[in-house]
Formats: C-alpha cells, sequence, structure tokens
C-alpha cells in the first residue's frame, strides 16, 4: 500500500514516515518546497515537494496514494499567527481533504490536537463530536477546532477519515527543533537557568506514528481517538533530561506568577522580531491546564499502548544530545582548529545571536546597527547559542565573545533574581 504523508519532514510527520516503513509501507512524502530533507536522509522513498496550502499542488502530490496521513499543521503558543494558523491548518486540511477526494483516496488519518477538545466539561476530556472555537482557548487550538470540523464532515461525506488527538508531542527525530526541543537544548547547554512549576500530558512522537497505523488498520469512519502519554512536571521532565545527560539539575524554579507577568513582555519582543517565542502567557497556561485526560477509547478500540514516558524522555534526551556532538564535530571539521579567543577587539561586525532558523544550519544575528544577517554554522569556530554576544574576524569567521556574553546573561540573571527574591 501507498501512503502519502503530508508534513514529512516535522516530528510527527518523519517519526510516522519510520513507523510506516519499517512495516514494509511504501511511503510518498509530501515536503514543502522550502523545508530541507535532512530528517529523511537514508530512507527508502519518494519525495514530492508541494504546498498544502496551494489546491492544485496537493491534489498532484497525493495521485496514486491509498490512503493519508496528514501530519502537516502550523504549531503556535502566540496569537500573531492567527493569519498563517488559518491558511495552514484550516485551508490546508480542507485542501488535503478534497485532494483525497479527487484522486480516490481510500483512508485519511488526521492529526488534530487535544487542545481542539473542550476542557470545559466537569470530568476528564474525553472524545467528543460536539466542538466548537467558543469552548477552546487560543488561535492555534481554534483552528484544530476548525479543521477537525472538517475531517469529521468528510467522513459523513463518504471518505473515510479518523481523527487523532495527541497531547504535548515529545520525542527522537525532532530535526526541525520544536518548542520543547529548544527548552532542552538549552537547558543542557547551560543556557536555561529557570524552569516554571507545572506540567502537562506528553506523548511520544512514535507512539503517533503507532496510532496512525492502528487508525489507518482499525480505525472506524467518522471516529475520533485522544493519544495521550503520561503527566510529568516540568520539574520531573528536566530532572530526568538532566540525569540522562549526566549532569547535575541546578535550575531555579520560577513561581508561575512571576512567568505570568513578564512574559507578555518577552512574547511581545519576539514576535516584533518575527520570532516564535518560547514563553506566553498560552503556553503557561498550559502547564496549568486540565490535565485529567482519558485515552481510554484507543487502547480498548484500537488496542494501543503508550512507551513509557521514563523512556520517552531517556530517548529524547540521548537523540539531542548526539545531535549537539554532530552539530559541534561540523563546526569543527569546517574551520580546522580553533583560533584563540581574541577578545572581539579587532572585529569587522558585531551583534547578538537572535535565533536558528529550522533547518539548523544558518544562525541568525541582530548587528549593533540592528539589522539582521543569517550565518551559516559552519562559519562559527566554537559552539554558540542564542544570546551570545559575536564578532566576525578579519578572516571571516565568527567568534563568541566570552566576557561579554558572560557580562550580559549575569545581568539578566541578577535582574530575574531579584524579581524572583521579591515574589518570594
Amino acid at each position: 500500500m501507498l501512503v502519502a504523508v503530508t508534513g514529512a519532514t516535522g516530528l510527527v510527520g518523519n517519526n510516522v514516515v519510520r513507523f510506516f516503513l519499517n512495516l514494509g509501507f511504501d511511503i510518498l512524502a509530501v515536503v514543502h518546497p522550502e523545508d530541507g530533507l535532512q530528517s529523511l536522509e537514508g530512507l527508502s522513498l519518494r519525495v514530492v515537494r508541494a504546498d498544502i496550502t496551494n489546491p492544485e499542488q496537493i491534489r498532484e502530490a497525493l495521485k496514486g496514494a491509498e490512503a493519508v496521513v496528514h501530519a502537516a499543521g502550523l504549531v503556535s503558543i502566540t496569537e500573531a499567527s492567527k493569519d498563517k494558523l488559518e491558511a495552514v491548518n484550516v485551508e490546508g486540511t480542507k485542501n488535503v481533504i478534497e485532494a483525497c477526494k479527487a484522486n480516490g483516496a481510500k483512508k485519511l488519518i488526521y492529526i488534530s490536537s487535544i487542545h481542539a477538545l473542550p476542557a470545559d466539561q466537569e470530568g476528564p476530556i474525553k472524545e467528543t463530536k460536539d466542538l466548537s472555537v467558543n469552548r477552546v482557548q487560543g488561535a492555534y487550538a481554534k483552528t484544530k477546532v476548525k479543521a477537525t470540523l472538517l475531517a469529521f464532515q468528510a467522513a459523513k461525506d463518504g471518505l473515510c477519515t479518523v481523527v487523532l488527538h495527541p497531547t504535548g508531542i515529545v520525542g527522537p527525530y525532532d530535526f526541525r527543533t520544536s518548542i520543547v526541543g529548544k527548552l532542552i537544548i538549552n537547558a543542557l547547554s547551560g543556557k536555561l537557568k529557570w524552569y516554571v512549576s507545572g506540567g502537562y500530558d506528553f506523548v511520544d512522537a512514535r507512539d503517533v506514528a503507532k496510532a496512525s497505523y492502528l487508525a489507518l488498520e482499525k480505525g472506524k469512519r467518522g471516529e475520533n481517538y485522544i493519544v495521550a502519554g503520561d503527566y510529568i512536571s516540568m520539574k520531573d521532565f528536566l530532572e530526568q533530561c538532566f540525569k540522562t545527560a549526566g549532569q547535575p539539575f541546578n535550575l531555579k524554579k520560577i513561581p508561575y506568577a512571576l512567568a505570568l507577568a513578564v512574559s507578555p513582555f518577552m512574547e511581545w519582543y519576539k514576535v516584533n522580531k518575527g520570532k516564535e517565542p518560547q514563553m506566553s502567557i498560552y503556553a503557561l497556561k498550559t502547564l496549568r491546564s486540565k490535565s485529567d485526560i482519558d485515552s481510554s477509547k484507543i487502547r480498548g478500540e484500537l488496542g494501543f499502548e503508550p512507551i513509557p514516558m521514563a523512556e520517552t524522555v531517556k530517548d529524547l534526551t540521548n537523540w539531542y544530545l548526539s545531535r549537539m556532538k554532530e552539530a559541534e564535530i561540523r563546526r569543527r571539521k569546517s574551520v580546522g582548529t580553533k583560533m584563540p579567543f581574541g577578545g572581539g577587539e579587532n572585529f569587522m561586525r558585531k551583534g547578538v545571536v537572535d535565533s536558528f532558523e529550522d533547518n539548523g544550519e544558518l544562525v541568525v544575528i541582530e548587528l549593533e546597527d540592528k539589522t539582521t544577517i543569517a550565518v551559516p554554522k559552519g562559519k562559527f569556530i566554537c559552539e554558540v547559542h542564542v544570546n551570545d554576544v559575536v564578532y566576525e574576524t578579519e578572516s571571516g569567521l565568527w567568534q563568541v565573545d566570552k566576557e561579554e556574553t558572560k557580562s550580559k546573561l549575569e545581568e539578566v540573571q541578577n535582574l530575574m533574581d531579584e524579581l524572583w527574591e521579591k515574589e518570594e
């Protein structure tokens, strides 16, 4: 059977691809025209480029597929991406459904979200088809509601459609570095100094892939299934990451009220730079949201059992560590031997590392004149992180100004310590 997977390079998508390939399926990986293929390297499959927001492209891309796993989607923890969320999550899903109908696909598995389900009723969150944008919070959740309703309608129209509602997705093969992935990398590299109290139900991306297969084989038309793992507090989650990495856990807890107070400023700063923040009011409230989730339906009807959370955390931590090590090796090979730190006195340009591009190979730097540039990672002669102060040497390579970076971090640390003491 030829199975098409949209969003094939994402965390869910490439785990679906790997799981189905291991079972002997033929895979058609549908990849956005601008996405890299690093996550699919070495895999035996066919790649087709298509933007799901383009009806003609996705219709052509899905030709010949007997089944489709629609894993493409946009995740955002801010309200600033409403239009893009609507275009990708809602219109994109509509286009995929229409393409499945036009091409005669036998089954569509839609990867929705737990956030599409209302949490305003008594008792645990359960599967329901009584969805409404008025019963969920946040732009992302509202678009997942709309897309899920489209999937339900497609089932009524005759397309064999099954909907999955994963909880917070984590796991290995996170090549595009999800929000949780960035949190883990920053923590293990020493850039993250605090954590926020709270927790969430996380599910392994490999389990979402397994659930997709079970839905394909056993899922009933028009049905929806919650795909959950285990609830874990952020402290326990990060402590297990540090334990796996062999590092002492020394993060300081930020009181929830303090995090809630400063998050609007952090969100505003990142959004105005065109970046996705790692902290927002929506993300913080999610950590305190209803965590009583009933996933008995998929266990009973489809025979689903999740990977233990301890195993997931261990595997994903080791995966991120291996990626960090590979990145360091590539940097060393690209520049030969490291240049000694020169104190930043003779430099061509200077700035602060603002972010890393999705493909992990470009470092975005805000220069002193407030312009931004993207520099290949291979141009750096040492490990580099977000918020590092960096400068370009006369030879065209980039170095971290360790003293200025240290001073900058100490200023932020002192400010947070003062706020923390006041909150206490």
